[in-house]
């Protein structure tokens, strides 16, 4: 290009080329701040090409969302098309693929956010339609930014089927795209399966050496089959991935929150150690706030009065000792495959201990076999019928599998163990609540509280989610003291995003505005996608003339 300035920008350097157009690194002298501009190859586009380009820029450039770039303006000068833009740091998600899979938790919740940001977009009226991990940018510090929306649209089937540097757009297109059909919000959820299942893979679902062949497969194939014996991911997200990638458009998720909710469910379920809190009777598009009990923690804390008998006559009880503790440094450390092997010698030195069979069943969870970890879960509470975090991780089983009545027994069970289980008072009092037994919640948190207030814990998160249940419970019956219950959880855990979200919510629905926009504001700095896109319509709506 052979102008220096352009939309009041000066043109520095070149950052690259693409099969639509040049990016350049600009400075907006004015602002006192560097961009990057990029100028389309603009010369076939015609009229209706121009201005549909334009009005998606337009509306690109009202979009606010920590996962969207920040389109600055766009415009024509002197025949050229140009957007200008954050300049952002980091590789392209294509980059971080290429060095291989990505653990299916980060790449699940990589996705989530990336459909945060594919629902702000589709609600104003954008539709991506060339997602693909070039156009998603990396962070240094592990965010994603959602880049060249709307672009792919401006491309003919001519264009793809000519120019070699659009073959990267081709591999990611849905059937309708690829079939030259209309296309909605719909085909960018069909593209962002493809973006997953590369990132869990490495490889390609739908493969092929030259354009025409790949628009084939995706038409009419089904997406390779993923290896299970290499990549262990739960079979919760390779259905999840049929139906992000179905042929037919009313065969997949309905829109992006029904997407993100799947994950997001999932992400819950399987998090080893973690157990969801949910509320009852409300859609849980939002990912509900996790509790920290940690079966293997648990574990540890209460090895000094469940498992330090006299040595077994098969065992040796403080070789395995000693090995289990090993065992818990490599789960610290994160080194699981380590973990493993130290809690299985740990087993062979005394196969009549409970302990390491337990936190054995703890790490089969964690990877998302139920099965296995129900076989290990059950093997321990046979040695000792008596060891309560067992029933407990039996409990966390059934719950997630859907059997409730189960779950509660089992609950109970580790509670008559052990009065001082605050985690199963706790976790009893959600799944009450989740299943509208709003009374029975209400009283097994009384006992648990009030258990408390003669024993206190060390471990205060766990009080804290007491209260917080308390307090819903609390609001469902329409006694006093919600408020009260989570302003006392929030002066154990200052920052806890779900409490802060209930007391938005219930100081706006008395409209307590001041108050409500305060806890929104602590919303608005979760980590979780979703909870964020809530505070911020939130804070928009409450706030509209406010700094």
């Amino acid at each position: 290009m052979d102008k220096e300035i352009i939309g009041g920008f000066k043109i520095k350097s070149i950052i690259g080329r693409g099969g639509m157009g040049t990016v350049y690194l600009a400075r907006d002298e004015t602002l006192d701040r560097d961009l990057a501009i990029k100028i389309l190859n603009s010369t076939d586009l015609g009229p209706e090409g121009k201005k549909r380009f334009l009005h998606e820029a337009r509306a690109c450039s009202k979009i606010n969302h920590p996962n969207i770039v920040t389109v600055y303006s766009a415009g024509e000068e002197d025949g050229e098309l140009y957007m200008a833009m954050e300049l952002l740091e980091g590789s392209t998600l294509k980059d971080i693929i290429e060095t291989g899979p990505l653990p299916w938790k980060q790449a699940a919740s990589w996705t989530i956010d990336l459909l945060s940001a594919m629902k702000k977009l589709h609600d104003a009226g954008v539709i991506h339609r060339d997602l693909k991990p070039e156009n998603i940018i990396v962070s240094p510090d592990k965010k994603l930014k959602l880049m060249d929306f709307g672009i792919a649209r401006l491309a003919s089937s001519e264009t793809i089927s000519i120019d070699g540097s659009t073959m990267g757009t081709v591999f990611y297109m849905s059937p309708e795209q690829a079939s030259g059909s209309a296309t909605d919000c719909k085909s960018d959820i069909f593209s962002l399966g493809v973006v997953l299942y590369q990132m869990l893979t490495g490889v390609l679902p739908f493969p092929g050496e030259h354009p025409v062949a790949v628009m084939y497969n995706i038409r009419s194939e089904q997406p390779i089959e993923i290896d299970r014996s290499s990549i262990n991911i739960p079979d919760r997200l390779v259905e999840i991935l049929d139906k992000a990638m179905a042929k037919e458009p009313g065969e997949r998720y309905e829109d992006s929150a029904d997407f993100s909710e799947a994950l997001s469910t999932l992400l819950e379920k399987e998090s080893a150690g973690l157990r969801l809190s949910p509320e009852a009777g409300r859609k849980r598009s939002i990912p509900r706030f996790m509790l920290p009990v940690i079966f293997v923690m648990i574990l540890g804390l209460s090895i000094s009065y469940y498992s330090l008998r006299q040595n077994s006559p098969s065992g040796n009880r403080q070789l395995a000792l000693s090995l289990n503790e090993k065992a818990q440094q490599f789960e610290r450390d994160n080194d699981l495959s380590g973990a493993k092997i130290a809690y299985r010698d740990a087993i062979i030195a005394d196969q009549q201990w409970e302990v390491p069979w337990n936190n054995l069943g703890a790490l089969a969870l964690q990877a998302g076999d139920l099965d296995e970890a129900d076989s290990l879960f059950r093997k321990a509470a046979a040695l000792n019928p008596e060891y309560a975090p067992t029933f407990y991780n039996l409990a966390t089983i059934s719950w997630d599998r859907g059997d409730s009545e189960e779950a509660a027994r089992f609950f109970n069970r580790s509670i008559r163990i052990d009065s001082l289980f605050y985690g199963a008072y706790n976790n009893l009092g959600a799944l009450y609540i989740e299943k509208a037994k709003i009374e029975e919640a209400g009283n097994i948190l009384d006992t648990g509280l009030a258990m408390w207030k003669k024993h206190p814990s060390r471990l205060l998160d766990l009080r804290a989610y007491m209260l917080k249940n308390r307090g819903i419970v609390a609001m469902k019956t329409g006694e006093s003291g919600a408020e009260d219950y989570w302003k006392d959880a929030l002066s154990i855990l200052p920052e806890n995003i779900e409490v802060h979200r209930l007391l938005a919510l219930w100081y706006e629905n008395r409209g307590e505005i001041d108050k409500a926009l305060y806890h929104w504001r602590s919303v608005s700095d979760s980590d979780r996608s979703e909870e964020r896109t809530e505070a911020i319509k939130a804070l928009e709506r409450l706030s509209p003339d406010r700094p």
